[in-house]
């Protein structure tokens, strides 16, 4: 097809080119789903096109695969990833709010919030999911209205500032979704919780009721007051299947952003956990984290150790049983990424997956790169000589940029086939 030929490497030094179509990869999927995850998903029927990724083996025991995304040329609208077009990768700052007990975590960063909301409900239209989640907003939205009219999305939006994640803590129960959290970057955290109380405020004055709201002193000592709300799922109802898992019955404020949780006490396990220590500022993280893009659109992370229970949740007992023969090997495995950056003017997505083993015991030094006489080998096999970039010491790609006739030349993606080095 012309989307496989646009992923397909023309040329590469590396020990192996993995190709996946994700239509078949969700197909193949479901065979070895639970019946659980099969009706959570059954609206996915399409993510992308094709993928084409370059896999190179590491020294200390990594793997590696990047390369590129293509939606469907002809039905582009109706697969999920197309909700990026437009966008340009952000760099994510969400795991600086997130305990270091997090063991899994979807992240995605926007640039452009209204485009992003216009594509997402673009493709929910074509895809016949869009009556149902304008019915459900309005629903939810009729809740928080007495005499004054509220419309939760467009608030939601208006407090959203371009972060918002899936995270998971250890469970201490049969649950092991208790501790599910939906975490979103606001820009102001004073409008934010004045309009969560207009809200709240509207729905008591037409039930004759007051709101309730719980303060807890964190081990840090800094009071966080926690709402609950009349409405579970909110974050599920505007932005889908990744907050699935999240009740959002309880809401609290923590630095710039805005934390919903299944129960009161994950909320205060969420607050204790945090003041202890952060994710980005614990040392095992930090490992993983200097081997991956500092800037992305969509990022996924899960430690293979601390979340492999909760893995194994979203399989049937069959494949169950084959994961718990193996258990020893995949727990072996210290965690595994996969990421999605959007490029604003190229209109093209890179994909970067990164497994790191328990062999990785060394942070990589922080390096200077020089580099001068960059020739790049477009698609067409022909040398280009490029004079502009762009380089980033944790994100193992380089953006270039050239004339617009080299640029053609290049397809909108190159790979540096040589370079000089000119030492640290």
């Amino acid at each position: 097809s012309s989307d496989f030929r646009k992923v397909k490497a023309h040329y590469s030094d590396v020990p192996a080119h993995v190709y996946f179509h994700y239509d078949r990869m969700m197909q193949i999927a479901r065979l070895f789903w639970s019946d659980d995850v099969a009706s959570r998903y059954k609206n996915i029927t399409k993510v992308a096109s094709w993928t084409g990724l370059d896999m190179s083996l590491k020294k200390n025991g990594s793997i590696r695969l990047n390369g590129f995304v293509r939606t469907d040329s002809i039905n582009y609208e109706s697969e999920y990833f197309n909700i990026f077009n437009g966008q340009k990768s952000v760099r994510g700052s969400i795991t600086s709010v997130m305990p270091s007990t997090a063991n899994h975590f979807v992240a995605m960063c926007i640039s452009n919030k209204e485009l992003f909301r216009k594509n997402y409900e673009g493709y929910l239209e074509r895809n016949s999911y869009f009556n149902s989640y304008s019915n459900a907003l309005k629903e939810c939205s009729s809740v928080f209205s007495s005499s004054k009219k509220v419309n939760v999305a467009d608030m939601f939006y208006s407090w959203f500032d371009g972060e918002m994640a899936y995270v998971t803590l250890p469970s201490t129960s049969d649950n092991l979704y208790e501790n599910a959290y939906a975490v979103i970057k606001i820009q102001s955290k004073k409008n934010t919780e004045n309009d969560l109380k207009t809200m709240l405020s509207n729905y008591a004055e037409k039930n004759g009721t007051s709101y309730v709201s719980t303060d807890y002193v964190s081990p840090s000592g800094e009071t966080h007051t926690i709402y609950t709300m009349p409405v579970t799922r909110i974050p599920s109802l505007l932005w889908g299947m990744f907050f699935t898992h999240v009740s959002a019955q309880y809401v609290v404020l923590v630095d710039s952003y805005i934390v919903f949780a299944n129960s009161l006490n994950a909320c205060k396990t969420y607050i204790s956990d945090l003041a202890k220590q952060s994710l980005s500022s614990d040392t095992n993280y930090g490992r993983f984290d200097d081997n991956v893009q500092s800037s992305y659109s969509l990022y996924m992370y899960t430690n293979m150790s601390g979340a492999f229970e909760m893995m194994k949740t979203n399989f049937d007992a069959t494949t169950i049983r084959t994961l718990d023969k193996y258990s020893e090997k995949l727990r072996g495995m210290d965690a595994i990424s996969y990421q999605l950056k959007a490029d604003e003017e190229n209109n093209v997505m890179y994909c970067d997956i990164y497994i790191a083993t328990q062999q990785q015991k060394t942070t990589k030094p922080e390096l200077s790169w020089r580099f001068e006489n960059i020739l790049v080998r477009s698609w067409k096999n022909e040398l280009i000589n490029i004079s502009d970039f762009y380089i980033d010491r944790r994100e193992l790609t380089v953006i270039l940029t050239c004339s617009p006739e080299n640029q053609t030349l290049l397809g909108n993606a190159c790979r540096i086939c040589s370079y000089a080095w000119l030492g640290e």
